[in-house]
């Protein structure tokens, strides 16, 4: 009758099995997790204009011109500014402050 015999393997081997098995599941999924990230983020005007519009397929979908970019700062400063409030010229006068 057969007897089973275990060889032992080197940490070398060992830790390249393992590898060699579970490298295309951990590609996969970081692929899936980096696209999905990239999906969230693609509203966000830095993770548009550093990372999507310099990918050659998707960047005329992503890409917006720099005076394009300087005309949406300079309006939503205009619009921020423009819902602040003024202050009364009289400190003791608070009946013109508004109560937000």
């Amino acid at each position: 009758m057969s007897r089973v015999m275990y060889k032992q393997r080197s940490p070398l081997q060992y830790y390249s099995f393992i590898f060699r098995n579970w490298t295309p599941s951990l590609a996969t999924w970081g692929v899936g997790v980096g696209a999905g990230a990239l999906l969230f983020l693609s509203v966000t005007p830095l993770v548009r204009r550093e990372v999507l519009s310099k990918i050659p397929g998707v960047r005329q979908q992503f890409y917006i011109p720099y005076h394009t970019r300087v005309q949406i700062s300079f309006a939503r400063l205009r619009a921020t500014i423009q819902t602040i409030p003024p202050l009364p010229t009289n400190p003791s006068d608070t009946s013109k402050r508004s109560t937000h």
